[in-house]
Order: C-alpha cells, then sequence, then structure tokens
C-alpha cells in the first residue's frame, strides 16, 4: 500500500549526496553546538551541553551530559507537573530565535 502514491521521490537521492556528508561531518555540527550555546547562553529555559573540542573528531562529536526527559515524555512530564504548553511555548520560540539569528 502506497501512502502517498503521487509523491515523487527522485530528488531524493541527489539531496542525501549534498547534504548527507555535512550532516555527518561532527566538527561542523560542534561549531553549531557552540553557535546554539551562545544564540541561547541568556535564556535559563534552554540547555546546551558542552562541547569537548580535545575528544571530538569529524567522526566523533563528544559532549556533555545534560540531565532532563524528552519533550516527547509526556507521561513524565504529567507526572511532574510540566505544563505541556509551556514547554510547546518554549520549543517553538527557541526554533523561530534559532532560524532568524
Amino acid at each position: 500500500m502506497k501512502l502517498f502514491p503521487d509523491f515523487k521521490y527522485g530528488w531524493l537521492p541527489e539531496e542525501f549526496r549534498t547534504r548527507l556528508p555535512n550532516e555527518l561531518d561532527f566538527i561542523k555540527e560542534a561549531n553549531n553546538a557552540e553557535r546554539c550555546a551562545n544564540i541561547f547562553k541568556d535564556n535559563k529555559n534552554i540547555a546546551v551541553p558542552s562541547v569537548y573540542k580535545d575528544l571530538t573528531t569529524n567522526r566523533v562529536l563528544t559532549m556533555s551530559f545534560e540531565k532532563g526527559i524528552p519533550a516527547t515524555n509526556v507521561k513524565e512530564m504529567h507526572k511532574l507537573g510540566i505544563p505541556l504548553k509551556k514547554v510547546a511555548r518554549i520549543i517553538s520560540e527557541s526554533f523561530n530565535h534559532m532560524i532568524y539569528e
């Protein structure tokens, strides 16, 4: 069964060929993480793990562990009394902030 029979997938191989190498270069991802940390340095609602540059290569990204719960773990957030609308607002605002920064 095809979910989207009219959708053309021919563009995907070229997209993967050009974008995947950048996504898998962890030096670039480390730099992006540092940019993200700088963007949110004054936002107490956002925690960006620190990058350990001396342990990071283009194939290995080493970062600090940040304790928390995934935004998808709704049951745990309910249990802890975390307001879901506030979480949704923070996520939405942070994505918009990153786009425009």
